[in-house]
């Protein structure tokens, strides 16, 4: 996925079922407005099939490198449920202007709110 000058700089974190069924097609569709930098998954595998399937050109398997060498404005959270609070805790913290993950945990998980 190519950067333009307006696009927003997002990672996303999991590179499963979920990440390729849904939203790296919803990211893709907004490409105009989205660069995907970087996916990151404790799977090489997973993360070697996304990243070629997708076309996202930085690839990791440390979520904390990732954050810190990519600096995404938004952090799409793909890992499962019990990872959500921790990897979007850490993208806010490593400047992430925003951190993503099902709704239905967000609305439960108060302590992430501002």
């Amino acid at each position: 996925m190519t950067r333009t000058s307006s696009s927003v700089r997002a990672v996303v974190v999991g590179a499963g079922a979920v990440a390729s069924g849904s939203h790296l097609p919803a990211l893709t569709a907004l490409r105009d407005r989205v660069t995907v930098e970087a996916i990151g998954d404790v799977r090489s595998e997973r993360v070697e099939r996304a990243a070629d399937s997708w076309g996202i050109p930085r690839r990791y398997h440390e979520l904390d490198r990732m954050l810190g060498e990519v600096a995404p404005e938004i952090a799409v959270v793909c890992a499962p449920p019990a990872a959500h609070r921790g990897s979007a805790a850490a993208a806010l913290e490593a400047s992430a202007l925003g951190a993503v993950y099902e709704a239905s945990r967000v609305r439960r998980d108060r302590s992430l709110r501002g």
